[in-house]
């Protein structure tokens, strides 16, 4: 079983610190010496440039009384050392099964798809939320429990503390597979995380786009829509619950209400950024006998 080991924010905050000292003295430019008043000179012998003046930004401050150390206990913090597994059925399981949609369910969005690679880009609505369908997370939030994290690449954690180290250790699923029938590795999970961090978008930009989640992309045509297929050999047996997902962009708002009045469309794929009023969705909610209703 492959497993993921990552460092503790106090490494990489000391990194940053470092960062910090580097590009301020960095910031430190040539001196530049001030003009003299008054303009040309009357005659004689030139006047000498004046001095640099020397300011010390702590002359006449008192020094600082020193702060006695807090003697305060760290409190214990339980750490879980397992989550839900990835092939482990959740209760809503059977419900979306019964209720598989066939055919390409269609919601509505408002924005185009600004970059594919998820890695180059950070923007929520034209980057992460049309690229989602695509990838996996090493856990997540339980959809039906918010409260509850689960696994979704991991399938399980343990924590390790080694004095100056503190971190997980996150086990992958080893039936974890990417489209293209490769497995995903430890080292896939450092790759997505190297591009972000060191800057190295521009490798391997075709591995970047292959993702192992239950959707794969099938079309995008600008200002029209996307359209992902089912992944028939996604690792969670029995999902995705539809068979493909076709997301209509429509930016104007009364357009994009009518769709959702007639039925042309069955929801938002923008749900926190849909641009929806809240007096429109309560219309909606009216006019549709509660089948399109803000949750």
């Amino acid at each position: 079983m492959d497993f993921l080991r990552l460092w503790h924010p106090r490494t990489l905050l000391a990194l940053w610190a470092l960062a910090l000292t580097a590009a301020i003295v960095g910031c430190r430019g040539a001196t530049t010496t001030p003009e003299t008043a008054g303009g040309a000179s009357t005659g004689g012998a030139a006047p000498q440039a004046a001095g640099t003046p020397t300011l010390n930004p702590f002359a006449g401050a008192e020094a600082p009384t020193p702060t006695a150390p807090l003697n305060v206990a760290p409190t214990a913090v339980t750490v879980p050392t397992a989550i839900m597994a990835v092939d482990e059925r959740p209760d809503w399981w059977q419900q979306g099964e019964d209720n598989h949609y066939r055919g390409d369910f269609p919601p509505v969005a408002t924005h185009n798809p600004g970059f594919w690679d998820v890695h180059y880009g950070g923007f929520l609505n034209t980057v992460l939320i049309p690229s989602g369908p695509r990838f996996n997370q090493i856990i997540e939030y339980n959809p039906v429990n918010p409260n509850e994290i689960i696994g979704d690449l991991a399938v399980s954690r343990e924590s390790y503390d080694e004095g100056s180290e503190f971190g997980y250790i996150f086990h992958l699923n080893p039936g974890a597979h990417f489209t293209d029938g490769h497995p995903v590795t430890a080292e896939d999970i450092v790759f997505s995380i190297n591009r972000i961090t060191l800057g190295q978008v521009e490798e391997d930009v075709l591995r970047a786009l292959i993702g192992s989640r239950p959707r794969m992309l099938r079309e995008w045509e600008k200002d029209v829509g996307y359209t992902f297929d089912r992944n028939p050999d996604y690792f969670k047996s029995g999902r995705p619950f539809f068979d493909g997902l076709k997301i209509f962009l429509i930016k104007d708002t009364a357009r994009r209400i009518s769709a959702l009045q007639t039925g042309q469309v069955y929801g938002m794929y923008q749900p926190v950024t849909g641009s929806n009023r809240p007096e429109d969705m309560a219309r909606l909610e009216e006019d549709t006998d509660g089948r399109v209703r803000a949750v």
